[in-house]
């Protein structure tokens, strides 16, 4: 898209050609010439999102993730403990069946 504003003449380059109206955020690169008479905005290319850990077990006191790499990570969730009746045990009985699910799938 080229337009003149303001006796600038500015140069939008896009990736999409059939650009979205609701599409409000672009990440790309801007340059002004040494003049001052001309602008140029280009579109970075989209990226991929990042693929996060996929959950292998969401439990009451903790969840397991495993990484693309194939690592394994337990995170406890925020609860208070003192809500909890033998709360090292519940845990512990978490984890055993965590790992168990791992090693007999």
């Amino acid at each position: 898209m080229k337009k003149t504003l303001m006796n600038v003449k500015v140069t939008i380059v896009t990736n999409d050609k059939n650009e979205s109206a609701g599409r409000k955020v672009m990440n790309g690169a801007m340059s002004m010439s040494r003049d001052a008479k001309e602008m140029q905005f280009v579109e970075a290319a989209p990226r991929r999102p990042r693929q996060r850990g996929t959950k292998i077990v969401d439990g009451q006191l903790l969840s397991m993730t495993q990484n693309d790499r194939g690592q394994f990570r337990i995170h406890t969730k925020a609860i208070d403990p003192r809500d909890i009746p033998n709360f090292a045990f519940v845990l512990y009985c978490e984890a055993t069946d965590a790992m168990n699910k791992i090693l007999y799938k």
